[in-house]
């Protein structure tokens, strides 16, 4: 059985696009970029994100802005 979910390709700056549209703050984007580059979103983004979501369950309702910055960004 195949539980897998095919996304579509994203490029580092469309994930940092779809990051923003959700509300995360970046300290500095070429930090965000080189950190997207070398670990990949999912590492980054899926590994912790829950503490920092408004609603863990619905990634379209973005980052609580009460929160600190996911400090990799």
């Amino acid at each position: 059985m195949n539980n897998r979910i095919d996304k579509p390709f994203k490029t580092i700056d469309q994930q940092i696009s779809i990051l923003q549209s959700r509300n995360l703050l970046f300290h500095n984007k070429e930090t965000a970029t080189k950190n997207l580059e070398r670990y990949g979103y999912y590492e980054i983004i899926n590994g912790y994100k829950d503490n920092f979501m408004i609603d863990p369950s619905d990634d379209k309702k973005g980052f609580n802005e009460k929160r600190p910055k996911i400090p990799v960004f």
